[in-house]
């Protein structure tokens, strides 16, 4: 009986896990399929779709969600290829108090953040990612890589991206329905380890700075799929936006320098995502 019991246990196990990849890999076809209807290439070898999606009622609304406030500035989208996830081709970040508006922002690549990297399930993505950066660092980026090796260009160029006193913004767009807390708890994770070793302590400016910015998430409730958040670098200075509102604001550079280090430095949390923003900067 106790055999017949866990013969039983091990070929429901088999059958479940069986069941559960062929739904992941469905709905990752079902994704493709959607990016190829709007006119996109499918590459196995990269997150990113390239395609320009031309702005039109009709594309719009076959397209995954995109923030309204997006949809009525841009003129083509760009789409990640597993989520779905839009991104416009130029950003503008939010206007703050009388300050006049932002120069316009140009988007170098997209990726995924996924757990444990397996970004083939579709309920381990967390979110898609899209760098912007000013027209000027991308020029510096092509002069820096020409003539040389990729990747040394490719190197360059993130060393570049990376820079404190480089404008640039990293969007996210929410994969699935996430407590603000959640995601607050995982930048604070990943981000301690970078703080203590650029100011060498375990305490101090840096650490109260990080409490700032997850608290921000931790105030934020319940994101929605889609939701957008804006993480602006500029200087010493680091503005959080969630959904077009001011979250946080904070002046540290050890805290610009993590947060662009977590997707642009060599520990990064995302590898495939760091290469496709490392092609944009470079190419």
């Amino acid at each position: 009986e106790k055999f017949a019991m866990v013969t039983w246990f091990v070929t429901f196990q088999r059958g479940f896990s069986a069941f559960y990849r062929a739904t992941a890999v469905n709905m990752g076809r079902q994704y493709k399929s959607r990016m190829l209807r709007l006119g996109c290439s499918a590459s196995a070898a990269s997150l990113i779709c390239w395609s320009a999606i031309q702005q039109s009622p009709s594309n719009l609304e076959a397209a995954p969600k995109a923030s309204s406030k997006v949809q009525d500035k841009v003129s083509s989208l760009f789409a990640e290829l597993q989520t779905g996830a839009t991104f416009p081709k130029t950003l503008r970040l939010p206007v703050v108090g009388n300050e006049p508006a932002a120069e316009q922002q140009y988007l170098v690549g997209v990726g995924m953040r996924c757990m444990l990297q397996r970004c083939e399930y579709a309920l381990a993505r967390a979110y898609a990612i899209g760098l912007y950066v000013d027209g000027s660092l991308l020029t510096v980026a092509k002069t820096v890589g020409s003539g040389a090796a990729a990747d040394n260009s490719e190197a360059e160029a993130l060393a570049l991206g990376q820079n404190s006193g480089v404008r640039k913004t990293l969007r996210l767009v929410m994969s699935r329905e996430v407590a603000g807390a959640h995601i607050g708890k995982g930048f604070d994770r990943t981000l301690i380890p970078r703080v203590r070793q650029l100011t060498g302590a375990r305490q101090g400016a840096g650490k109260e700075a990080l409490k700032v910015f997850t608290g921000a998430f931790n105030r934020a409730g319940l994101l929605q799929e889609g939701a957008e958040v804006l993480l602006a670098i500029s200087g010493p200075r680091l503005r959080v936006f969630i959904d077009g509102r001011l979250a946080a604001e904070i002046e540290s550079e050890v805290l610009c320098e993590a947060v662009a280090g977590m997707y642009l430095g060599q520990r990064c949390v995302s590898p495939k995502a760091r290469a496709n923003l490392a092609a944009g900067l470079a190419s």
